[in-house]
C-alpha cells in the first residue's frame, strides 16, 4: 500500500491557525483509479498523519524543526490511501518548499554563500569533513525543480546560480503580472502560491 501525498491549496500558515476539517480538504476523486462519487467511489477519512517540516516560517526567522498534522483518506474502490498537507508540504521533502526556494532566492539572487544560506535555512550545522562554504542540498534541489515546481519550466543556465535565479524569477513572476526584480524575501510567498 503505497501513500499518495497531495498538496491542498491551504499555506501552511493557514493549515497551523484553523485545522481545517475532513470536508475542507477530501480529494474529489481518488488519485490512483481517478473514481468519484458518481462512480461509486467513495474516500473516506482515515485520520492525521505527522509530517517534519525544517526551515524558517518566514523569510529571515529562525529555522527549526516543526511539525504539521496531515488528513489521511483511503478509497473505497483501490487500496489507495492519500495524505492531504499544506500546499507548501513537498511529497518526501524534508523542507518546506517555501524554504527551499528562499534557499535558492539567498544563493541564486543575493549570491550568498551555500554555508551562509544553510545557516539561514537549516537548523542543523554541518558534520564530518564537508566544506563549510558549499550546501550540497542546493544543487540536489535545483536538479529536482522539476519535482517540486511541475508547472515551471527553466532550463539550465551557465551556471548553478543563474539556474536558480531564473527559477526564482518565474516562479516570484507569477504572483505578481507586473515587472519586478524577484528578491529572496518574495521566494516565500511564490512557494505558497505555486
Amino acid at each position: 500500500m503505497s501513500v499518495r501525498i497531495i498538496r491542498s491549496r491551504l499555506s501552511l500558515q493557514s493549515w497551523r491557525e484553523r485545522d481545517p476539517t475532513p470536508e475542507q480538504v477530501r480529494p474529489a476523486q481518488c488519485v490512483a483509479c481517478h473514481g468519484d462519487h458518481a462512480q461509486g467511489c467513495r474516500i473516506h477519512g482515515a485520520g492525521r498523519r505527522r509530517r517534519k517540516i525544517v526551515g524558517p516560517n518566514e523569510p529571515g526567522g529562525r529555522p527549526k524543526v516543526d511539525w504539521v498534522l496531515g488528513r489521511r483518506f483511503r478509497c473505497t474502490r483501490c487500496p489507495c490511501v492519500m495524505l492531504v498537507v499544506p500546499s507548501e508540504v513537498g511529497p518526501w521533502w524534508r523542507y518546506s518548499l517555501s524554504a527551499i526556494l528562499y534557499a535558492l532566492a539567498l544563493w541564486g539572487l543575493d549570491r550568498i554563500d551555500g554555508g551562509r544560506v544553510r545557516e539561514q535555512v537549516s537548523p542543523w550545522r554541518p558534520q564530518g569533513f564537508s566544506d563549510p562554504n558549499i550546501w550540497a542540498s542546493l544543487r540536489r534541489w535545483l536538479r529536482k525543480r522539476a519535482e517540486l515546481w511541475p508547472s515551471v519550466l527553466v532550463l539550465d543556465r551557465a551556471t548553478a546560480r543563474e539556474t536558480a535565479a531564473a527559477l526564482v524569477a518565474a516562479l516570484v513572476a507569477r504572483l505578481s503580472p507586473a515587472p519586478a526584480l524577484a528578491r529572496a524575501a518574495d521566494a516565500y510567498a511564490a512557494a505558497r502560491a505555486a
